[in-house]
């Protein structure tokens, strides 16, 4: 019997599981850190009073910092997850 086809088969599912494992430890880590920054930095923010205006400035640069890194980490997952589509 002929196993290369059964072989070829279970290289690509052992890819693919790869592929997702990947995926998944970049959710878990890769995301969470700049999440993680804008959870505390919209807490500072609602503790900020609103007579500190250099404090909330910085506060805000710190958002949007943050919310451009994650928008990369978020592409880049996208990217890498279309690149190894097998058809």
């Amino acid at each position: 019997m002929d196993v290369t086809e059964r072989n070829r088969h279970l290289d690509e599912i052992q890819q693919q599981n790869q592929r997702l494992r990947d995926i998944s430890w970049m959710q878990s880590h890769i995301i969470r850190a700049p999440l993680s920054r804008l959870m505390g930095l919209i807490n500072s923010l609602n503790e900020a009073a609103p007579h500190e205006p250099e404090t909330l400035a910085r506060i805000t640069d710190y958002i949007n910092e943050s919310a451009r890194k994650l928008d990369e980490v978020i592409r880049n997952i996208v990217m890498n997850a279309d690149s190894n589509i097998t058809t």
